[in-house]
Protein backbone atom coordinates (compact mmCIF):
# COMPACT_ATOMS: atom_id res chain seq x y z
CA UNK A 1 0.00 0.00 0.00
CA UNK A 2 3.12 2.42 0.81
CA UNK A 3 4.19 1.96 -2.63
CA UNK A 4 1.03 2.76 -4.49
CA UNK A 5 1.45 5.85 -2.51
CA UNK A 6 4.56 7.07 -2.93
CA UNK A 7 3.91 5.90 -7.18
CA UNK A 8 0.74 7.90 -7.40
CA UNK A 9 2.19 10.86 -5.71
CA UNK A 10 5.18 10.52 -7.84
CA UNK A 11 3.19 10.74 -11.21
CA UNK A 12 0.83 13.16 -9.51
CA UNK A 13 3.57 15.75 -9.24
CA UNK A 14 4.79 14.73 -12.65
CA UNK A 15 1.89 15.87 -14.05
CA UNK A 16 1.40 19.40 -12.08
CA UNK A 17 4.95 19.98 -12.81
CA UNK A 18 4.08 19.31 -16.62
CA UNK A 19 6.58 16.77 -17.20
CA UNK A 20 4.25 13.82 -18.46
CA UNK A 21 1.15 13.24 -19.98
CA UNK A 22 -1.71 10.92 -18.65
CA UNK A 23 -1.62 8.61 -21.91
CA UNK A 24 2.10 9.17 -21.07
CA UNK A 25 1.92 7.82 -17.83
CA UNK A 26 -0.95 5.29 -18.58
CA UNK A 27 1.50 3.82 -21.35
CA UNK A 28 4.62 3.47 -18.59
CA UNK A 29 2.44 2.29 -15.78
CA UNK A 30 1.01 -0.87 -18.45
CA UNK A 31 4.55 -1.61 -19.77
CA UNK A 32 5.28 -1.67 -16.18
CA UNK A 33 2.87 -4.70 -15.26
CA UNK A 34 4.22 -7.51 -13.87
CA UNK A 35 3.19 -11.17 -12.97
CA UNK A 36 -0.55 -10.80 -12.07
CA UNK A 37 -0.94 -7.37 -13.27
CA UNK A 38 0.30 -8.11 -16.80
CA UNK A 39 -3.14 -10.92 -16.93
CA UNK A 40 -5.60 -7.95 -15.44
CA UNK A 41 -4.09 -6.08 -18.10
CA UNK A 42 -4.98 -8.01 -21.44
CA UNK A 43 -8.04 -8.96 -19.89
CA UNK A 44 -9.45 -4.86 -19.61
CA UNK A 45 -8.09 -4.46 -23.04
CA UNK A 46 -9.82 -7.70 -24.08
CA UNK A 47 -13.01 -6.06 -22.36
CA UNK A 48 -12.33 -3.09 -23.73
CA UNK A 49 -12.32 -4.70 -27.71
CA UNK A 50 -15.39 -6.57 -26.77
CA UNK A 51 -16.95 -3.65 -25.61
CA UNK A 52 -15.81 -1.46 -28.07
CA UNK A 53 -17.06 -4.17 -31.12
CA UNK A 54 -20.65 -4.70 -29.51
CA UNK A 55 -20.84 -0.17 -29.88
CA UNK A 56 -20.55 -0.96 -33.45
CA UNK A 57 -23.38 -2.94 -34.20
CA UNK A 58 -25.63 -0.45 -33.67
CA UNK A 59 -25.10 1.52 -30.35
CA UNK A 60 -22.25 3.57 -31.74
CA UNK A 61 -24.42 6.61 -31.19
CA UNK A 62 -25.01 5.71 -27.46
CA UNK A 63 -21.69 6.49 -26.17
CA UNK A 64 -21.99 9.91 -26.03
CA UNK A 65 -21.45 12.32 -23.48
CA UNK A 66 -19.96 11.76 -19.30
CA UNK A 67 -22.93 8.93 -18.50
CA UNK A 68 -21.54 6.97 -21.07
CA UNK A 69 -17.78 7.37 -20.52
CA UNK A 70 -18.84 6.53 -16.37
CA UNK A 71 -20.42 3.39 -17.99
CA UNK A 72 -17.72 2.19 -19.98
CA UNK A 73 -15.15 3.17 -17.13
CA UNK A 74 -17.36 1.33 -14.38
CA UNK A 75 -17.52 -1.92 -17.09
CA UNK A 76 -13.65 -1.82 -16.98
CA UNK A 77 -13.26 -1.45 -13.31
CA UNK A 78 -15.27 -4.90 -13.12
CA UNK A 79 -12.67 -6.82 -14.93
CA UNK A 80 -9.90 -8.73 -13.42
CA UNK A 81 -8.68 -11.87 -13.49
CA UNK A 82 -11.14 -12.85 -16.59
CA UNK A 83 -12.37 -11.30 -19.82
CA UNK A 84 -15.84 -10.22 -19.26
CA UNK A 85 -18.70 -12.54 -20.42
CA UNK A 86 -21.04 -11.86 -23.49
CA UNK A 87 -23.70 -10.68 -20.74
CA UNK A 88 -21.67 -8.61 -19.20
CA UNK A 89 -20.95 -6.56 -22.05
CA UNK A 90 -24.26 -6.42 -23.28
CA UNK A 91 -25.46 -5.36 -19.82
CA UNK A 92 -22.85 -2.92 -20.46
CA UNK A 93 -23.89 -1.31 -23.82
CA UNK A 94 -27.60 -1.78 -23.29
CA UNK A 95 -26.81 0.34 -20.13
CA UNK A 96 -26.06 3.40 -22.62
CA UNK A 97 -28.53 6.38 -22.69
CA UNK A 98 -30.52 6.52 -25.71
CA UNK A 99 -29.77 9.85 -27.69
CA UNK A 100 -32.56 10.81 -29.42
Amino acid sequence: MVIKVILLSFWRNAINRGEVSLPAIALEIVLGARDSDIVKVRNKITSADLFTDALFGGFENRYIGSNAETIGRNFLSNIDTSVATTNQVSAAVNSLPIVV
